[in-house]
């Protein structure tokens, strides 16, 4: 099996190494000219590392903390969990999630079993991930507390 996904590796590798390149918005471009392009794209993306890099350092040495959660208020932490609830319960895919998790509890199911169920059938989470026993285990205890559900055991 994986002789034979290596083997179809290369044959794609192969297969893109013949195909002509052309740029639509610059039809005349060759390899060369790309290879330049792109050289001068990286050189590009240095510079902006390093100065912000020296931007930072300088901000730094003038007393500033960077990057340190402490400098958040505590408003501004509150109102980040606020929206961060607010997205879990409005997305789409975490209510149609829900829904099921809270049907295969009621008939029994632990949560990791709903969990293998959600991605075997496609079901990801918010931001695209697998579900895992707590991920459900959220859901559900989110879900109770919000429609003031008994929790079942």
């Amino acid at each position: 099996m994986i002789q034979a996904d290596r083997e179809n590796e290369i044959y794609e590798i192969r297969w893109l190494l013949q195909v002509k390149f052309i740029a639509c918005d610059m039809p005349e471009a060759n390899t060369l000219t790309i290879g330049l392009l792109a050289a001068m794209a990286q050189h590009e993306r240095e510079l902006i590392s390093e100065r912000t890099k020296a931007a930072l350092s300088a901000k730094k040495a003038r007393g500033f903390k960077l990057g340190t959660p402490a400098n958040l208020t505590p408003n501004a932490t509150l109102k980040a969990a606020a929206a961060r609830r607010r997205y879990a319960l409005e997305d789409s895919s975490n209510r149609m999630a829900t829904e099921l998790a809270l049907l295969y509890r009621e008939r029994g199911l632990s949560y990791r079993a709903i969990a293998e169920k959600l991605n075997s059938n496609g079901h990801a989470s918010r931001r695209g991930k697998r579900f895992y026993s707590s991920t459900v285990e959220r859901l559900v205890k989110r879900a109770e507390l919000i429609n003031g559900m008994k929790r079942v055991a």
